[in-house]
């Protein structure tokens, strides 16, 4: 597969994710606000964050289940930071993941019912 087919075939992924990265570019650039409660995130919270992500989607998509159902109680539960704040953090990442899901139903005709 050279390099001009994959990024055809993945065009609607690769876009999704130029728009997760626009929008934490965003969010970082706009200024510091602080909430209450919140745990600061420094570079070490950064890299805990960066792999419960991973460790969520690598689990929600060995076992079928949707990663948020890990990564809601280790954010809350474990690192400290509000309901609120971990609920809108899973709500997030399951908005790119039914969009992106969606889109492959879509384009695997998987809508039509035969």
């Amino acid at each position: 597969m050279d390099i001009k087919s994959f990024f055809n075939k993945n065009k609607f992924t690769i876009f999704l994710l130029l728009v997760m990265i626009a929008i934490t570019i965003f969010v970082f650039s706009a200024g510091k606000q602080t909430i209450k409660d919140v745990p600061q995130i420094n570079v070490t919270m950064g890299v805990i964050l960066i792999l419960v992500g991973l460790a969520a989607g690598l689990l929600g998509g060995w076992i079928g289940t949707g990663g948020c159902s890990v990564m809601l109680p280790i954010l809350h539960f474990w690192l400290g930071f509000p309901a609120p704040i971990a609920v809108g953090t899973t709500l997030f990442a399951v908005i790119f993941t039914a969009i992106s899901g969606g889109y492959g139903h879509f384009k695997q005709k998987m809508w039509i019912r035969e």
